[in-house]
């Protein structure tokens, strides 16, 4: 705004305060004279009673402008101006609190009541719309349909929803996966997916107990199975016991019978010495042939 025309501005800013709705009485003598006194109230009322939505928006921003005095209103108002709405004000705030600078002053108070009815009206859209929001007659009654989707789980620890039954159930069948694959005549994996699609088209709680119901049966029988493959896997492991004995008890054996050998042979070795030396002491050699032929007949005799 130009300066030079401070009549014009205070009839600008009468209009502007009676868009506001501000009803105190006006010091226009005051106010063509830049008395800080005049315009203090205006202030105070455009930020704290003016828009109920800015006023609590500035306090949630930090600014506590209630209950002080003129300079640290000032202060914290020009703070206000900078911060959130980019606005820098043309005076001190030693200059607005003293007598002159009036039209300087009165654009001021114009240009700030356009920022804050500007951004109260930005605030209200918003909390209009927030509660057009919550009480929009779609919303309550796509809320309902997923109420009625999805039922609410009880805290009960008694109860479980038929879901988790199904779910608790679908992870053992999955955690023995093994087994089934063993055991053809169980349920396959197959057959579970085909039983949680069924659980997804079918939404009624009577499908949803049908279903479990037959998980429920199946699982019977798996457990069955089971315990038939323990007592199997039983019975070979004390097979596999008693052979584990058998060969400690033939090995054993096989080394008591390599024992007799050596031994056999040892004496062996020590009867051909003994032959040895004795044809040596009568001094005819251990290759002599009828002195051989002559032991193995005795030995055979």
């Amino acid at each position: 705004m130009s300066i030079g025309d401070i009549n014009n501005h205070r009839e600008k800013l009468r209009a502007e305060l009676r868009a506001i709705k501000y009803t105190d009485p006006i010091d226009l003598k005051s106010l063509t004279e830049g008395e800080a006194s005049s315009m203090l109230p205006i202030i105070h009322y455009l930020l704290l009673s003016y828009s109920k939505v800015f006023a609590e928006y500035i306090i949630d921003q930090g600014f506590g402008i209630m209950s002080k005095n003129d300079f640290s209103f000032m202060e914290s108002v020009f703070k206000l101006m900078r911060h959130k709405f980019n606005y820098q004000p043309v005076l001190k705030i030693g200059q607005f609190l003293s007598s002159g600078f009036a039209e300087r002053k009165l654009i001021m108070l114009i240009q700030m009541i356009e920022i804050v009815k500007k951004k109260a009206a930005e605030l209200q859209r918003y909390q209009l719309a927030e509660e057009r929001k919550s009480k929009s007659p779609y919303r309550s009654v796509e809320e309902e349909n997923m109420k009625i989707q999805t039922p609410p789980k009880s805290t009960n620890k008694f109860y479980k929803d038929p879901e988790e039954i199904l779910q608790g159930y679908s992870d053992i069948l999955k955690r023995n996966n093994v087994y089934l694959n063993q055991t053809p005549d169980i349920m396959s994996i197959q057959k579970e997916e085909n039983l949680l699609k069924s659980l997804e088209k079918n939404k009624s709680l009577d499908d949803i107990n049908k279903i479990v119901a037959e998980v429920i049966e199946e699982n019977k029988k798996l457990k069955e199975k089971l315990s038939q493959q323990d007592e199997i896997i039983k019975t070979i492991d004390k097979k596999l016991e008693s052979q584990i004995s058998l060969l400690q008890l033939l090995n054993s054996k096989v080394k008591i019978l390599e024992g007799y050998d050596k031994k056999e042979i040892k004496c062996k070795n020590e009867k051909i010495n003994q032959e040895e030396g004795l044809l040596s002491n009568l001094g005819l050699p251990s290759y002599n042939v009828n002195y051989r032929a002559y032991m193995d007949q005795i030995e055979d005799s």
